[in-house]
C-alpha cells in the first residue's frame, strides 16, 4: 500500500526530469528540485523494502555456492563507493574454495550491509585526515568444520559489551533504522551459522581501534542435512 504510490510518484518525476532538460535555463532551481525529492522517494522506497524484509522474511533458497565468489561481487559492486569515499577496500581470500549451502542472495546481502557499514564507520572516524582516510578487509577462513568470512575495519569501534547491537529498531546511526544488523543477523542464523562482532585497540598510543564483524557458516559437509530439517514443508 506504501510502495505502490512510491513508485508512481517516482514515475512522475522522471517524466517531470525529461521535460525540464531542455529548460534550465528557464527553470533554473526546477531541475535541482526535482532531484531532491527523486532521491528521497527512493529513500522511502528503500526503507519500505528493510522493513518488509524484517517482517516478512523470504524462505532460503538454498544451493551449494562458493563464499569466494560471493565475497567477490560485494567487492566488485562496493569498489566504486569505497574510491569514492577514499577508503581502501581489500580482499583477502584462501586459495582453497569455501564451499556452503546457502542462499546466494542472501548472503550476498549480509556482506553488503556488513562493508557498508564498515565504510560508514571509517567515515566517521575523527582520527585522521590523510588519504585513505581508512581500510577495511574482506576476509575468508576456513576451518575443518566452519568457514568464516570476516569484515575489518579501522574506524571508532564499537562499544564493548553492546548485546543491542543486533535488537531490532537498535541504531547508533542519526538516522539508522537498527534493521540492518538484525535482518543480517537472522539471515545468518538461518544458514545455520552465527554472526559476532568485537572490537579492540590495536595501537594504544594512538588509540587506533579494529572492529571485526565475523560471519561463520558450517562447511558443505556438515550443512545440507540440518538445512532440510529446518526448511522442509
Amino acid at each position: 500500500e506504501i510502495r505502490n504510490p512510491l513508485n508512481g510518484a517516482h514515475l512522475h518525476l522522471t517524466i517531470l526530469e525529461r521535460s525540464l532538460k531542455g529548460s534550465e535555463s528557464s527553470y533554473p532551481d526546477a531541475l535541482e528540485s526535482v532531484h531532491t525529492v527523486s532521491k528521497e522517494v527512493q529513500r522511502l522506497s528503500a526503507l519500505v523494502t528493510e522493513f518488509l524484509q524484517f517482517a516478512k522474511p523470504q524462505p532460503l533458497q538454498l544451493h551449494e555456492i562458493s563464499l569466494h565468489e560471493v565475497c567477490q561481487q560485494a567487492a566488485r559492486l562496493l569498489g566504486p563507493e569505497a574510491l569514492r569515499r577514499d577508503i581502501t577496500l581489500t580482499v583477502d581470500l584462501p586459495l582453497t574454495e569455501a564451499k556452503v549451502r546457502g542462499d546466494r542472495d542472501k548472503l550476498s546481502q549480509v556482506l553488503i550491509n556488513l562493508i557498508q557499514n564498515a565504510f560508514e564507520a571509517v567515515a566517521a572516524s575523527p582520527k585522521r585526515s590523510e588519504s585513505p582516510l581508512g581500510t577495511v578487509t574482506l576476509r575468508v577462513r576456513r576451518q575443518p568444520r566452519t568457514v568464516t568470512a570476516e569484515v575489518i575495519d579501522d574506524g571508532p569501534g564499537v562499544k564493548s559489551g553492546d548485546g543491542s547491537i543486533f535488537d531490532a529498531f537498535y541504531s547508533t546511526k542519526p538516522q539508522g533504522t537498527g534493521l540492518g544488523l538484525s535482518i543480517a543477523h537472522r539471515i545468518v542464523e538461518d544458514h545455520g551459522g552465527s554472526l559476532t562482532y568485537e572490537s579492540r585497540v590495536v595501537v594504544p598510543e594512538r588509540d587506533l581501534k579494529q572492529t571485526t564483524f565475523r560471519v561463520e557458516l558450517p562447511v558443505l559437509e556438515g550443512l545440507s542435512a540440518a538445512n532440510e530439517k529446518n526448511h522442509e514443508p
